[in-house]
Order: C-alpha cells, then structure tokens, then sequence
C-alpha cells in the first residue's frame, strides 16, 4: 500500500520575524554589530512588552535604541489589504441579506 504524502500548505505569511542583530546599525552603518540591550526603566520594559520594538545596542560604536523585530513585505501588505476587502464586502452582503428579511 503507497502511502500517501500530504502536500504542504501554500501560504504567505502576513508578519515576517526577523532578527536586527543581522541589520546594520542605524549610526554607523555597520552590519552585523547589534546585539539586544537590557531596560533600564519601567517605560522601556513596557515598551518592550507591549510592542515589536526592543531595544538594541551596537558593539561597534555604542548606538543605543529601539527596533523592530517585525517586517511587513509587499505581498503581505497586499494580503492584508485583500483580507480587509473581502470582510467589507461580506459584511456588506450580510447586512443587505438582513436588511431583506428583517422588516
């Protein structure tokens, strides 16, 4: 009996994770020399908590600051905008079909 093998889901992921550490340092230039700071009070580690920001230092020149961990592409800004298309629409529909048979 063949066993059969199941095809992976096709799909775009809508956020992107990344790494700063491997982007360049926004003062400097250079790539590769960021590495994650710790908080120095409770407004930075609620940022950090609460965002996609944390915060990052650099090993080369002693830059100090926040950045991203996420990255939108352009696919994933055009899914996004797809997505939010069709609810609209949908919810359209439904309110047209509830305007019929609710009178």
């Amino acid at each position: 009996m063949a066993s059969k093998r199941r095809k992976k889901a096709n799909y775009t992921a809508i956020l992107i994770r990344r790494d700063p550490a491997f982007s360049k340092c926004p003062s400097c230039g250079k790539y590769h020399t960021l590495r994650r700071s710790q908080t120095r009070n409770l407004i930075e580690g609620f940022l950090k908590k609460a965002t996609i920001f944390k915060p990052f230092r650099c090993n080369n020149c002693g830059w100090r600051g926040f950045k991203s961990t996420i990255t939108l592409t352009w696919e994933s800004v055009r899914n996004v905008a797809l997505y939010a298309g069709f609810a609209i629409l949908v919810g359209f529909i439904v309110l047209e079909i509830l305007k019929r048979f609710v009178r």
